[in-house]
């Protein structure tokens, strides 16, 4: 499982868009842990509880 830790929001960006940023171990993420992360985040925008979230991984291929 990941471990991730939420960091907190930046201030507001124009347009009223936030910048939430998450503690993430350094380099590369195993796979079906940041997929698990995808899907829960996900979840959270579809059911209205989270706005459309970009995520910047890298992972071996």
């Amino acid at each position: 499982m990941l471990d991730v830790i939420r960091l907190g929001f930046s201030e507001a960006l124009p347009g009223g868009d936030r910048h939430e940023e998450f503690g993430l171990p350094p380099g590369p993420v195993e796979y079906r842990a940041a997929w698990t992360l995808q899907r829960r985040l996900h979840a959270e925008v579809v059911a209205g509880d989270r706005q459309d979230t970009l995520l910047l991984l890298e992972h071996q291929p």
